[in-house]
């Protein structure tokens, strides 16, 4: 009996210190896991890749087009409400509008719209059709492929650190990890959402044209300018009265300022004057007094 009793004493001891041994290395493995292994993870393989910009990776290249026109035309409020009108048609939209009236009624105004980039060009040759001129025409185009592209892989990369975090977090044994985490997982975030807005601004950069407007009624005809050998002349004798006006005005300017100069000048002459007439005396009469009689 002594020695069965022994026998299972000892199988419960060791059965004890087994399932003890087997808990602990059960509570201890989530703390191999170390999240420092995890800040610099690469990219997912090629198979696991979300591919939600295909459609614009495959695109052509991304030109954002501007241009900036300047008109006369011979009713600007008329002007601006038919091309706004006609851009909206297009599918665009007016960001900005001004109407100014200037002296005898004149008025100027401009006008600031994105349109589709697919009826950019459309756009600038049917606008002159409203215009009595057009003065000049700015047409520019920057190439912005590679700065979207280089968006889109810095935005891939930083989601597949993202979903990479989260796994984690499920896996954290201590609160610091998990702190650690949570803080990585937030910077990341951070960065996608300044990645997903630049992406998106390049985008409608590419997608929406810029056109900007400038537009001027004619001057009044009494106001232009009349040709001829005696306008010249006319011309040129008031040039000639208001340089020499011009002229007298600076002379008698610098005439007005100088005499201010001019006095304290004198005055000090006569001040030194005075002082070398009288060492002068004070010499001659020490002379005559040292003279015997």
């Amino acid at each position: 009996m002594r020695r069965s009793h022994m026998v299972l004493v000892v199988l419960f001891v060791a059965g004890t210190l087994l399932t003890t041994g087997c808990d602990r290395h059960r509570q201890e493995q989530p703390r191999q896991v170390k999240f420092t292994t995890y800040r610099d993870l690469g990219p997912p393989p090629a198979s696991e890749q979300r591919s939600e910009f295909s459609i614009e990776a495959q695109g052509q290249r991304m030109i954002a087009k501007s241009a900036a026109m300047d008109a006369e035309v011979e009713h600007c409020d008329s002007v601006l409400s038919q091309s706004e009108r006609f851009i909206a048609s297009c599918g665009g939209y007016v960001t900005r509008s001004l109407l100014e009236v200037g002296e005898a009624g004149r008025k100027s105004g401009s006008l600031t719209a994105r349109v589709p980039a697919s009826y950019f060009d459309t756009t600038l040759a049917v606008l002159p059709r409203f215009f009595l001129r057009v003065k000049s025409v700015r047409v520019e185009g920057a190439d912005i492929t590679d700065e979207f592209y280089d968006t889109v892989g810095r935005l891939q990369n930083r989601r597949a650190l993202e979903a990479s975090y989260r796994a984690l977090l499920g896996r954290a044994g201590t609160v610091q990890d998990l702190l650690e985490v949570q803080k990585a997982l937030a910077d990341v975030d951070d960065e996608i959402d300044k990645l997903e807005g630049k992406r998106q601004y390049l985008s409608g950069r590419a997608q929406l044209a810029s056109i900007m407007l400038t537009l001027a009624e004619p001057a009044p005809a009494g106001t232009r300018p009349v040709g001829g050998l005696s306008s010249k002349l006319r011309g040129a004798v008031a040039a000639g009265l208001r340089r020499l006006g011009d002229a007298l005005a600076t002379t008698l300017t610098v005439i007005i300022a100088g005499v201010p100069l001019v006095i304290a000048a004198i005055v000090v002459c006569l001040i030194v004057a005075r002082l070398i007439r009288f060492i002068r005396g004070k010499k001659r009469a020490r002379r005559q007094s040292a003279t015997p009689l």
